[in-house]
């Protein structure tokens, strides 16, 4: 496998935020607190080591978590160490996507392991542990349903409602499962995989069990601790921001304010601020709670609440109330002794807009770092782009334009006629100067039979380049086909095509070669040619 790396910023397909953050615009620098290099670390640390963290919940939960699954040392000696002061976190989170769902899902965990190794061995007086969070609470069953592999989209199709994390593995589940198996192959790793991802499912009661532990399978042997934020032991140690959440309001202006300013540099707002942002789970579903009329209200429900009785519920079930996007990082700050957030493009944007609100709740803000964006161009379109002398630069601009330019260089090689009717012009010319010496009058006679065989000849060239443009079919196939593999829908592979392709071609040993090349602090994008 050859591999190489493209800058973030040549990336057209990226957002204008995305690119105004990698570029470092100076009209950002006020909505995020450190810069993105590796020696901000020590000021990080020196600022983070000022809060109170319970590191031995922490550590409780996570062995919670992981009590009825296998998993490695490095994982079991990475929880150990939580409690140690001079122990720190680099996280990145995603929802539990089907099957692990789109790419980016592996590219942000290696960013992310890639981190901690640094930073481990930079930071010598400390060690950095990568956490992955398992978004379980999120609802958006649609969003993670499905996935694709192998030019085949597989779904989970189901009614259930509520935090997707607590579906129920029903009968449209396994029915993805085996329709899923059936194209997994024979090879070593497929067959192991399967038995594996059976055994996740038959010891799983809920779809965040399952995600939970097929994450830890994969990731486990790089240290990679994944941490399920919805246990209730950590919702008790949140309790008192859910208070002030809900009955004070104080991330809605700071929300709003930074989106103000963004606006101000021509930058949309990325996530709807709520005068309360947070969910009611209590019911089984995942509804808003808003205020309304001096009352509590959970949208969708005849639920309510006045402001005591819902002060009651926060104080004894404090795990029935789930935070949005608004509040999630506040969350997950106040309960880790986290250093960085590793995200895409998205992520970064909604956190752009959240540091105000964390210098409200007296928490550090994290240095924001852009995941490694990945790209895999198997062997069959490498040989297509070689024949066709495409390059992936040329495949990043819109298809007509790879297209046309492809048949403007085609024309320009073998089918310039220009030379010969250049030619066809001379001749005549010399022809009739030399029938002019003996009869004058025959001189206009040879140059409009020139004409003739000139207007005769472009008809023919024409004839030609139509001809040469039907049997270029082929090719224009041919470069729609590479499109549609390394840019579906027009967008990122990293977006829509699993990786797991390539790790039961190649093993888990593929992990070994590829996490070095995923540095987050080189802002760059990494191909994977086969």
């Amino acid at each position: 496998m050859n591999l190489y790396k493209l800058n973030l910023a040549d990336i057209p397909q990226l957002s204008s935020r995305d690119l105004a953050y990698v570029n470092e615009i100076a009209a950002l620098r006020p909505f995020y607190k450190y810069p993105v290099q590796i020696d901000s670390f020590e000021d990080i640390i020196k600022h983070k080591s000022k809060e109170r963290f319970d590191r031995q919940l922490l550590e409780k939960t996570l062995k919670q978590q992981y009590s009825s699954i296998s998993t490695s040392k490095s994982v079991e000696d990475n929880i150990a160490f939580i409690s140690d002061k001079n122990t720190y976190t680099v996280v990145t989170a995603h929802q539990p996507s089907l099957m692990t769902g789109p790419a980016y899902y592996f590219y942000k965990i290696f960013s992310v392991i890639n981190l901690a190794n640094q930073l481990s061995k930079k930071l010598s007086n400390y060690r950095v542990i990568p956490i992955f969070i398992l978004g379980g609470e999120d609802h958006d069953f649609e969003e993670i349903n499905h996935f694709s592999l192998y030019g085949k989209r597989f779904s989970w199709e189901s009614d259930q409602k509520g935090s997707v994390g607590k579906f129920k593995l029903d009968a449209g589940f396994d029915a993805m499962l085996n329709d899923f198996f059936t194209v997994l192959g024979s090879s070593e790793a497929s067959m192991e995989f399967k038995q594996e991802v059976q055994k996740f499912r038959d010891n799983s009661q809920t779809y965040g069990q399952f995600a939970f532990q097929l994450t830890n399978y994969l990731f486990k042997d790089l240290g990679l601790v994944v941490l399920d934020m919805s246990a209730p032991s950590l919702k008790a140690a949140f309790k008192s921001y859910i208070l002030e959440e809900v009955i004070e309001t104080p991330s809605y202006s700071h929300v709003e304010n930074a989106q103000g300013a963004l606006r101000k540099i021509k930058l949309k707002p990325q996530a709807t601020a709520r005068e309360i942002n947070f969910f009611y789970t209590g019911d089984g579903g995942r509804n808003r709670l808003i205020k309304e009329n001096g009352h509590y209200a959970v949208t969708n429900t005849e639920i309510s609440f006045t402001q005591e009785e819902l002060l009651s519920a926060i104080t004894n079930r404090p795990e029935d109330f789930s935070p949005n996007v608004v509040m999630r990082p506040i969350f997950q700050e106040s309960i880790l002794p986290n250093l960085a957030y590793v995200g895409g493009g998205g992520e970064i944007a909604y956190w752009l807009e959240r540091k105000s609100q964390f210098e409200h709740f007296n928490l550090n803000f994290p240095m924001l770092i852009r995941r490694n964006s990945g790209m895999v161009i198997d062997k069959g379109s490498l040989k297509k782009m070689s024949k066709l002398e495409l390059s992936l630069h040329d495949l990043f601009a819109p298809e007509d334009f790879v297209i046309n330019a492809f048949l403007s260089r085609k024309d320009q090689k073998n089918l310039d006629f220009d030379t010969e009717l250049g030619s066809i012009d001379q001749v005549f010319q010399s022809i009739a100067e030399k029938a002019s010496q003996f009869d004058a009058t025959l001189k206009p006679k040879v140059l409009s039979e020139g004409k003739k065989i000139f207007k005769q000849t472009q008809q023919l060239a024409s004839r030609v380049k139509r001809a040469a443009k039907q049997n270029e079919e082929v090719s224009i196939s041919q470069i729609r086909n590479i499109k549609a593999k390394l840019f579906p829908g027009q967008g990122l592979q990293e977006r829509k095509e699993s990786f797991l392709g390539m790790y039961l071609k190649y093993g888990p040993e593929i992990f070994e070669t590829l996490v070095p090349y995923f540095n987050p602090l080189e802002k760059s994008m990494v191909v994977m040619e086969e």
